[in-house]
Parts: structure tokens; C-alpha cells; sequence
């Protein structure tokens, strides 16, 4: 796996980078049974899940979670609403193609 940096403007993207690169393994990302949150409980409220519905060109990106630090900063909680639901079309575009 190529090296990145690690440098970010928030200590707990930081600390949730370093733990999620200590998940990796053969240059696999981490799956959702890598990541324990009894191991992360102070970046909990900083997380959000994303979860891909469908496939191919029907594909939607659904925020299965939406930590409570993202609502805070939002003012208001997208937890089961789609990308395509809550941002602008170009945005929830370039979601879709990374």
C-alpha cells in the first residue's frame, strides 16, 4: 500500500486515520467487521457510514449513520436519507463516481 499523508486539520482524523490504516491488511481496505468501536469510543461521534444500495447504474449511496459531531455541524441529521436526497446534483455526482 502506497504511503499517504497523515497529516489532517482535526487530531481525531487523525487518530481515526492511523487506526483505520492499522486495519489494513494486504492492501485491503478494512471491512465493517475490522472496525470495532469498543476500540474508538472518543471518535464515535465523528464517524458517518455510508452504504451502497443497489448496483450499476441504479447504485445509490445511503448514509446508513451520520455521527452526532456531522449533525452538529450541519444542523440536521441525514442517518437514512441518500446523497442524492441531501446534496446539491453535481455533488451527489461526484460522490457516486468515487
Amino acid at each position: 500500500m502506497e504511503s499517504t499523508p497523515t497529516e489532517f486539520d482535526s487530531p481525531k482524523i487523525d487518530k481515526f486515520h492511523a487506526y483505520w490504516r492499522s486495519k489494513c491488511r494486504g492492501g485491503l481496505l478494512p471491512g465493517r467487521d475490522d472496525i470495532d468501536r469498543v476500540e474508538i469510543p472518543d471518535l464515535l461521534s465523528a464517524i458517518s457510514i455510508v452504504e451502497v444500495v443497489g448496483e450499476g447504474s441504479t447504485a445509490r449511496f445511503g448514509f446508513r449513520l451520520f455521527g452526532t459531531d456531522h449533525v452538529e455541524h450541519n444542523h440536521c441529521n441525514f442517518t437514512g436519507s441518500f446523497v442524492d436526497e441531501v446534496f446539491e446534483p453535481e455533488d451527489a455526482a461526484a460522490v457516486a463516481e468515487t
